[in-house]
């Protein structure tokens, strides 16, 4: 298991301390990740839910923070 966190926690201001309450109550360790991984891990996502990607593939990800071109 990997937990990342995400736009929202990367633009806050307190995003880090967030990060560490977290692993104090709950033992979980999150990773602040930047706008590319965040697209890649969302395209692997949809990609890993399709029987057929042998032709053309578009994915759009209306979230806002994740930025991938690929």
């Amino acid at each position: 298991m990997r937990g990342v966190a995400t736009s929202a926690v990367r633009d806050a201001p307190n995003g880090k301390s967030f990060c560490d309450e977290i692993l104090e109550n709950t033992g979980i360790q999150f990773q602040i990740i930047d706008s590319h991984e965040e697209g890649m891990l969302t395209l692997q996502g949809v990609i890993s839910g399709l029987d057929d990607i042998s032709g053309n593939l578009m994915v759009f990800d209306i979230g806002g923070g994740a930025l991938s071109i690929c």
